[in-house]
């Protein structure tokens, strides 16, 4: 671009949930870890797991599919929860498998 500033490029992590590909923005990704059941949390809304540790830091847990409205469905080996921070703070975020990021 002669005379103007070069394109912005902007960096996503895709992940799947319900067949769909969603991207979440990767300056907002904190990391991703591997499924495990998190501890629940009693008297919360539908979407929310529960908690986990990741790092000595307690992190509510959101099932993707639950908040999209969709069915929820059992974990399998590719279920990951991407820890995210939006600026309020860290939130997993339970997806069907990630697939790198672009």
């Amino acid at each position: 671009m002669a005379g103007g500033a070069a394109p912005r490029t902007r960096r996503l992590v895709p992940v799947m949930v319900a067949g769909e590909v969603y991207a979440l923005p990767a300056e907002r990704v904190r990391e991703v870890v591997g499924y495990s059941p998190p501890s629940p949390l009693p008297r919360s809304e539908a979407h929310v797991r529960g908690v986990i540790d990741v790092g000595g830091e307690v992190v509510p847990v959101v099932s993707a599919r639950v908040a999209l409205g969709l069915p929820d469905a059992a974990p399998t080996e590719q279920t990951r929860i991407v820890v995210t921070d939006a600026g309020g703070g860290a939130t997993g975020l339970v997806v069907d498998a990630v697939a790198g990021t672009v």
